[in-house]
């Protein structure tokens, strides 16, 4: 998806980039859902379940949802860059402290 042509401002790439994480997540999710994901030797999953139209279906969509959340990653890491490390500096922040 060509973000960098449609988003103008520093808030409304937040948004679009919170809604392709959910929605990354979210097949990420589906994925593991699926009997016999990662039940091979040492986690890997077997090729008779890579096999299967379920596991296809869902990890093409997984792959989708990748390519988004990496699109607007590259939009608010060249359009928005200062904006977004203070941002980041925030979240980092906040986080330690709640650790502590």
């Amino acid at each position: 998806m060509n973000y960098a042509a449609t988003i103008h401002s520093f808030g409304f790439a937040l948004t679009v980039q919170a809604a392709a994480r959910a929605d990354y997540d979210f097949w990420t999710r589906a994925l593991q859902a699926i009997p016999g994901v990662g039940s091979g030797p040492m986690g890997l999953t077997p090729d008779s379940v890579k096999a299967t139209p379920e596991y296809k279906k869902t990890r093409m969509s997984q792959e989708i949802a990748f390519q988004g959340l990496r699109a607007i990653n590259s939009v608010l890491n060249s359009k928005f860059k200062k904006q977004y490390a203070a941002h980041i500096r925030v979240i980092r922040e906040s986080t330690l402290k709640e650790a502590a």
